[in-house]
């Protein structure tokens, strides 16, 4: 292998394929990232053997070939150049790596040890906008569970149903939904559970392009037009979240998002303790109260106007909870709906397409 690149194109590549490298791997090729030549660029790839990426770039290839190195120090050399071009070539199991006044070797592991990162050709696909997919991981993807106790439920459930995507996702202490539109037509309807993780590292990933997502037997394969992430889907059935939707909401509140959001934030600061739990109390016809407190630090009591209507309830929640589900709306004013202090709650902003629900607290 011998070609020519940049050192700014090389650095942006290896910071998004880096972070799938698993150094602790049982196979020392893990910790490498694969170098090869493909269809006139440079393709650079890393995985896990859960999650798998391809970043390509533009390089003058002066001879084909391919070889793997360790990532971290690769990483961290390139990352330590000046802005010019580099000359990659290979000899035996070692890359060679000339820039100007200055000339490398890294010893190196056979590109044939590398696991193969498979590829979704004819799967059904949909192209999301950029937009649409930072939506999905900055509005559902927070409701997805952190840990992995049910696995199920640390992914994020995609149903395609022409011409909509509904995306989805729960730990069973809240839940987030938002639908999509397509201008380009849907696959025919499908569910697949794509895992939270996954959608993490295509957000630090995508920019302003649009992706195309593709799902096959058990892969789901986003790619963009350097780009290429691949993830096994989640096993296993989505819970039927609809159930939890509650179909009568008898108190609603319209209130300013942040002051809310304040007042909410300063409560949480007397409840770390106890669960971050926070009472709302919606008092007819025009205010909000918060509240929260402990034994062993204090109490917090505030309120804010806004438009209340329906009975009067108290209702406790986890701050931390409401708080991701009131950036996620987002908007000037949003509508809080509960029915009493045992029913999911409900958060919604102007747009249609979005929906929180947060479960309370039984105190």
């Amino acid at each position: 292998m011998k070609l020519v690149t940049t050192q700014d194109q090389l650095a942006k590549a290896l910071s998004s394929v880096s972070r799938m490298v698993n150094p602790r791997g049982t196979l020392s090729v893990l910790a490498n990232v694969l170098l090869e030549t493909k269809d006139g660029r440079l393709r650079i790839s890393s995985t896990n053997l859960e999650l798998g990426i391809d970043y390509s770039i533009g390089a003058k290839i002066e001879q084909g070939g391919s070889i793997t190195v360790p990532a971290r120090l690769f990483t961290d050399y390139v990352n330590n150049l000046g802005e010019e071009k580099l000359e990659l070539s290979t000899k035996d199991q070692t890359l060679v790596i000339k820039s100007t006044g200055a000339q490398s070797t890294i010893n190196g592991i056979a590109a044939s040890e590398f696991p193969v990162i498979p590829e979704v050709k004819d799967g059904k696909s949909v192209t999301v906008s950029a937009a649409g997919i930072k939506d999905i991981i900055q509005k559902v993807a927070i409701a997805a569970a952190s840990d992995e106790t049910r696995p199920i439920l640390s992914g994020v459930l995609f149903h395609f149903k022409d011409p909509e995507l509904k995306v989805a996702a729960t730990d069973s202490y809240r839940l987030a939904e938002l639908s999509m539109q397509f201008e380009k037509s849907a696959p025919e309807e499908l569910k697949v559970v794509v895992p939270a993780k996954a959608l993490a590292e295509l957000g630090r990933i995508v920019e302003t392009e649009e992706v195309t997502v593709r799902t096959a037997e058990n892969q789901v394969q986003f790619e963009t037009e350097h780009v290429r992430l691949v993830s096994r889907l989640l096993e296993g059935e989505f819970p039927k979240y609809d159930q939890i939707v509650p179909e009568k909401l008898t108190t609603k509140a319209v209130v300013k998002r942040e002051e809310l959001m304040g007042k909410i934030r300063i409560a949480s600061l007397f409840s770390e303790d106890a669960g971050f739990g926070v009472r709302l109390s919606f008092v007819a016809p025009g205010k909000v109260e918060v509240a929260a407190e402990t034994a062993q630090v204090g109490d917090s009591h505030s309120s804010l106007s806004g438009k209340v209507s329906g009975p009067e309830n108290t209702v406790a929640f986890n701050a931390r909870y409401l708080l991701d589900g009131l950036n996620a709306v987002g908007g000037e004013t949003i509508t809080v709906e509960s029915d009493g202090k045992l029913n999911p709650c409900v958060v919604r902003g102007k747009a249609k397409d979005y929906l929180y629900v947060v479960m309370p607290l039984r105190v």
